[in-house]
């Protein structure tokens, strides 16, 4: 499938490159991170030049940028850590100043789990964050319910599901007591989570809006890592 013409130009105009180089600079990124289709390549480039994705690809398109990311797809290559600025025109001259940070990119440096990018990504960037906030923990349950096929809910669901001493979703093989305690803290965290952030914000009409950005952002990681500890037992 050819990349969408109305991203490609965005994409031309964003990078001051033709789309010859632009091709040229997807296959470097496929030789050194693939296998990916050239498309996908140059959606990555996309992504870490600032062109807004959301506007172009779909949800699962969207899902495979960012595992091509969490693989460590940069671009530049010779700075994969860091979102790369737009460079300069073919014609020379400076390259512009670097952007300021907009609600999308600090959300997408974070790199959040691809299921946390589905339910709360949308929201947080158009600034309904409790709404985000509350959706993301929203998805970790519905998760644990769907795994384990349980009538339970909410911090009752994950008592029953992670803890005991024979837990039915048993997330390592808690043949050690560090491997038993890992299970007990991470039923704990499941429990705490709903507690703490699913609940009041779905409960309480009251409930302060989340207008602190890095507080969010923290929220979502820890929804992140609760759908990492689910990948082990949910690939």
């Amino acid at each position: 499938m050819a990349l969408d013409s109305a991203l490609l130009d965005e994409l031309k105009a964003t990078s001051g490159r033709s789309e010859a180089t632009l091709s040229r600079w997807a296959t470097r990124l496929n030789r050194a991170h693939g296998p990916m289709s050239t498309d996908e390549a140059r959606w990555v480039i996309a992504h870490d030049l600032g062109v807004d994705l959301d506007k172009h690809l779909t949800v699962e398109q969207l899902d495979r940028v960012s595992q091509l990311r969490a693989r460590g797809a940069r671009w530049p290559l010779d700075t994969p850590s860091t979102p790369a600025q737009p460079r300069a025109v073919e014609s020379g001259g400076e390259a512009p100043p670097p952007r300021a940070a907009t609600p999308r990119s600090r959300f997408d440096e974070r790199n959040p789990h691809p299921r946390v990018v589905r339910s709360s990504r949308k929201l947080f960037v158009t600034g309904a964050r409790t709404e985000a906030v509350r959706k993301a923990f929203v998805a970790v349950n519905n998760r644990v319910k769907k795994i384990t096929k349980s009538g339970k809910d909410g911090s009752e669901l994950m008592f029953a599901e992670l803890g005991g001493e024979s837990p039915k979703l048993s997330i390592n093989p808690g043949q050690t007591e560090s491997e038993r305690n890992e299970q007990l803290g991470a039923t704990h965290l499941f429990a705490g989570a709903m507690l703490s952030q699913r609940n009041p914000r779905s409960h309480e009409d009251q409930w302060p809006p989340d207008d602190d950005t890095d507080y969010t952002l923290d929220c979502l990681g820890l929804a992140s890592l609760l759908h990492r500890i689910l990948d082990r037992v949910d690939p």
